[in-house]
């Protein structure tokens, strides 16, 4: 028996850290930028492009920002429903206590017998995350142009 807030906590806590093991924003800056000063830079490559001009094809350099050479997905739980039957009461102090018990449990240890005022429930519960930040995109999105501006046509 334990009350309802602490199971709905539990639930949302174990959400958050399997979410957390999967997707590491931290992670998306630790591979594609460095640490410099105060800031960050983008970690680039250079690349040796062809280009055809009047004197015929000539190779130019390109940095590239590595984080324009990879889509950006995380993992993430993006459903969870937890379904389950429970026993419902309220204590004393009218706090909402769930159990777990069997339906059919009329003999053995019930703390919900004692109770006056106890019902059966469903309980579903259905998180979703975030979306990802704008800002990121964005980001992404001026290191593409950058990148564009590079490469003569």
């Amino acid at each position: 028996m334990i009350q309802f807030k602490q199971l709905v906590e539990a639930i949302y806590e174990a959400t958050v850290v399997a979410n957390n093991a999967n997707n590491s924003h931290q992670q998306i800056f630790d591979t594609y930028f460095e640490k410099e000063g105060n800031g960050f830079k983008a970690r680039t490559v250079t690349i040796q492009h062809p280009v055809n001009t009047k004197e015929g094809l000539k190779t130019t350099s390109i940095d590239v920002p590595l984080i324009t050479l990879v889509p950006i997905s995380t993992a993430a739980i993006e459903n969870l429903k937890f379904t389950t039957d429970i026993e419902i009461a309220l204590d004393g102090d009218d706090n909402l206590l769930v159990s777990f018990g069997k339906k059919e449990d009329n003999e053995g240890i019930n703390p919900f017998k004692k109770k006056a005022r106890s019902a059966d429930a469903q309980l579903e519960l259905t998180l979703s995350p975030q979306r990802v930040s704008d800002g990121l995109g964005q980001l992404i999105e001026g290191y593409e142009r950058v990148l564009r501006s590079q490469i003569p046509t």
